[in-house]
């Protein structure tokens, strides 16, 4: 893992050596780990936008992972490490939020081992601010099928049980007349959709809430997706626009209407992308399944 904080500008590499030093006062910590944006090098410091009419702001934070052992008790552990940040702004008078992971050192290395997506972009991406010497971080390991088939079927549980709890509270939004949630809704759903063909093939997640962004990282994985909203007409680029614009007008203008005959036009996209999405799931369950058959070590 990384060590240098020379990609930083001084006072942000000073703000963090500060803030290490009062986590570690904190808590019994063995690792300090910084991700994010600010280890990747492509943090914000203030982005304000007018969207739809509506005022914006967006500040990348610090985001810490704190490592302690087995034994250490967690939710005691993270209120301390809620108070950190209070003094740390008070005493730095940095305007950088900071937002804080605490987790077992034991439970991060197994996460590894298994080569978990959120855990392994920070043992790939993240910068170690402080390590005790005491442990060791797992080598994220390379998947057998076996396993590959566990975690996807993990993750199309969990990604494609969201977006079928978002289309039915869009549906039902939208049968009460509650357009505005349900257009957000059904924006909600088809993005976890998407996240779900790109975790079954890859069981990486991208930081991503464009549809359109997300449709082309999926149809390398499922060319069937393009199918899922053609853009070839002016009236099919616009009602896609409306559904791809609702995850910030629908959620933040308090004057967003959306007329109710889109939403009945808009709707069948969003079901056919329910069955792309279990279709890819199944095929590459069938195809795992015929590599594990295949194993001389089955």
């Amino acid at each position: 893992m990384k060590t240098s904080l020379g990609h930083l500008p001084q006072r942000k590499a000073e703000e963090l050596e500060i803030l290490t030093k009062y986590i570690r006062r904190a808590v019994p910590a063995q690792m300090v780990i910084l991700f994010g944006s600010y280890a990747r090098g492509n943090w914000v410091e203030l982005d304000e936008r007018f969207d739809y009419g509506v005022h914006t702001t967006f500040q990348s934070d610090y985001d810490i992972l704190a490592l302690v052992e087995h034994g250490v008790e967690p939710y005691g552990a993270a209120r301390k490490l809620d108070r950190v940040e209070d003094v740390f702004a008070r005493n730095t008078r940095s305007d950088t939020p900071v937002s804080f992971i605490l987790e077992h050192i034991q439970t991060f290395n197994k996460y590894l081992a298994e080569g978990r997506y959120f855990w392994t972009d920070i043992a790939e991406e993240g910068i170690m601010l402080y390590d005790s010497g005491k442990f060791t971080l797992e080598t994220p390991c390379e998947l057998n099928a076996q396993e590959f088939k566990g975690q996807v079927q993990e993750y199309f549980e969990e990604w494609n049980g969201r977006g079928e709890t978002f289309y039915k509270y869009a549906a039902l939004a939208h049968s009460n007349k509650d357009h505005k949630f349900s257009i957000f809704n059904f924006h909600q759903a088809c993005e976890s959709f998407l996240h779900t063909i790109r975790l079954i093939h890859t069981l990486k997640k991208p930081r991503i809430h464009d549809l359109e962004k997300l449709v082309k990282s999926c149809k390398v994985h499922t060319p069937e997706i393009l199918a899922f909203f053609p853009t070839d007409t002016e009236e099919s680029k616009r009602l896609f626009k409306i559904l791809n614009d609702a995850y910030i007008a629908a959620r933040y203008d308090p004057k967003y209407t959306i007329a109710p005959a889109d939403i009945d036009r808009i709707r069948p996209h969003v079901e056919l992308l329910r069955q792309i999405t279990r279709n890819a799931y199944d095929k590459k369950i069938a195809e795992l399944d015929a590599l594990i058959d295949s194993s001389p070590t089955k």
